[in-house]
């Protein structure tokens, strides 16, 4: 209520237009001023996934790694595992990891007919985990730069740097950990039944 009663709740808080400095001003705009890079970043991701799309090589990637995965359905998800795991690796954008990763988890997810929430689990679930464990990751960093700013008002306060930091992020690593069980044992897995419901196994399996 205190929120909704206070300036937050102003129209001038949420979106202004200032004459004199020639700006718009606001935290709808500032919400979008902060993703303006995110989605250049993410265009530059789909475009460069397009070239490879056409130039083939991601037909190529996909052939060569049917190859490697066979008829194994535990072989095609710790290959989804690994695959988005490796982009977070690089990409630390976990959104940009994600759309990144997506073309190749659709295709091989759909060739062994597994579950479109099944997919969708092991694209957000390793991008979640991967994505905030390493020491130039973003998650790392924030909390890092976040306890450097508290040093001025808590002198108390020992900012550990991020190569410290990364082996106890224990959210990331139990999560990873937890995914990578679940493609090995094939637990929670679901494939696309006759109708598009999730079924345990397929006919004829």
């Amino acid at each position: 209520a205190g929120l909704l009663g206070g300036s937050l709740a102003s129209p001038g808080a949420i979106l202004a237009v200032d004459v004199e400095q020639r700006a718009v001003t606001g935290a709808l705009a500032d919400g979008v001023n902060g993703f303006i890079k995110m989605g250049i970043l993410i265009l530059f991701i789909v475009t460069a996934g397009h070239i490879m799309a056409v130039g083939g090589a991601l037909g190529a990637i996909k052939k060569g790694l049917l190859r490697l995965i066979g008829s194994s359905v535990r072989r095609a998800e710790v290959a989804i595992f690994s695959a988005v795991a490796s982009l977070n690796v690089f990409i630390t954008v976990n959104t940009a990891a994600e759309i990144a990763a997506a073309p190749f988890v659709s295709d091989i997810g759909k060739t062994f007919r597994l579950h479109p929430y099944r997919r969708a689990n092991f694209l957000d679930a390793v991008s979640s985990a991967f994505g905030y464990i390493f020491p130039w990751s973003g998650g790392v960093l924030i909390g890092v730069a976040t306890l450097r700013s508290l040093t001025a008002h808590y002198q108390f306060i020992t900012v550990p740097g991020p190569t410290t930091v990364w082996p106890y992020v224990f959210h990331g690593w139990l999560l990873a950990a937890v995914m990578l069980l679940a493609a090995l044992s094939g637990f929670g897995r679901r494939f696309v039944g006759s109708r598009g419901e999730p079924v345990r196994h397929l006919p004829g399996a």
